[in-house]
């Protein structure tokens, strides 16, 4: 074991079990789970998508549209309340992430996302402590907050947010309009690409 571990903090999980930073997944490389090509065409055809059905931006929070969208796959853990993230597709703008900080390095190694907003229940990283906030953040700061929003509300989704927590958006943003985004996204999913055939 390194003598760097007495200078570890006490309290942080990772550290008590005795991994340091540079032995953890933070030093694996870049490998993406779609190719770069793949996830250009397919953020390109959103954004063309969005537009022939007048919506400014897509927010997804199921985890087949994360995956196709933005190359994401989690872990089991993604229903949980405490790991909340989504991934906002904008017609105006590059994907982003908002997501739980335990995720960051997770979208940053596997998908093309560089756009990674964070949060965290840990005060020690001095990050927001509610997803909500950074959401709503992430929202103005794209100037979204008064144009169309599309949501998944069909039933095709096994969507990893709450109704309340949808309904705390909805609220929170009054002057955005929302409407359905599904036959936005099927419309385009429904075409497969090359490589998807492949």
């Amino acid at each position: 074991m390194s003598e760097k571990k007495n200078e570890l903090s006490a309290d942080h999980q990772i550290e008590r079990e005795g991994v340091l930073w540079t032995d953890s997944a933070a030093s694996e490389d870049f490998v993406p789970h779609i190719p770069r090509e793949e996830f250009d065409l397919r953020i390109a055809t959103a954004k063309k998508t969005m537009a022939l059905h007048g919506i400014d931006a897509m927010v997804l929070f199921s985890y087949d549209n994360k995956y196709y969208y933005g190359g994401y796959r989690e872990s089991n853990i993604r229903y949980s309340h405490r790991w909340r993230h989504c991934l906002i597709i904008s017609q105006a703008h590059d994907p982003v992430f908002v997501g739980e900080s335990v995720l960051s390095n997770s979208v940053r190694r596997t998908t093309w996302i560089k756009d990674v907003r964070a949060w965290s229940q840990i005060k020690m990283w001095r990050l927001p402590l509610r997803f909500i906030d950074v959401f709503l953040d992430t929202i103005k700061s794209m100037r979204l907050d008064g144009k169309v929003i599309g949501m998944e509300y069909g039933p095709e989704y096994v969507l990893e947010v709450s109704i309340d927590e949808i309904r705390e958006i909805e609220r929170s943003l009054p002057n955005a309009k929302f409407v359905s985004a599904d036959r936005c996204v099927w419309e385009q999913r429904m075409i497969k690409t090359p490589w998807e055939i492949d």
